[in-house]
């Protein structure tokens, strides 16, 4: 008896994310934490996390170095 057992994704339907929603999802995120609206910042950064998540999230960031370089520039305001 052979117990091996593979699983097999489906392709995601879901839109790649354009760049500049992401990049724009968090300067909205920069905004709302230097006004002190911590709870705002916090689900914004989520929501924009949520859509670099999964394949669709991934082929907006594979060979974009710009807007990875931009991400990075954002997340350290951030922090």
């Amino acid at each position: 008896m052979c117990g091996i057992i593979c699983v097999v994704s489906r392709p995601s339907a879901r839109p790649l994310p354009l760049a500049a929603d992401i990049l724009d999802a968090l300067d909205r995120a920069i905004a709302a934490g230097q006004a002190s609206s911590i709870a705002e910042c916090g689900r914004v950064v989520a929501d924009a996390d949520k859509s670099l998540r999964g394949e669709s999230g991934l082929g907006t960031l594979i060979d974009n170095i710009a807007l990875v370089a931009q991400l990075n520039g954002r997340l350290d305001s951030l922090d």
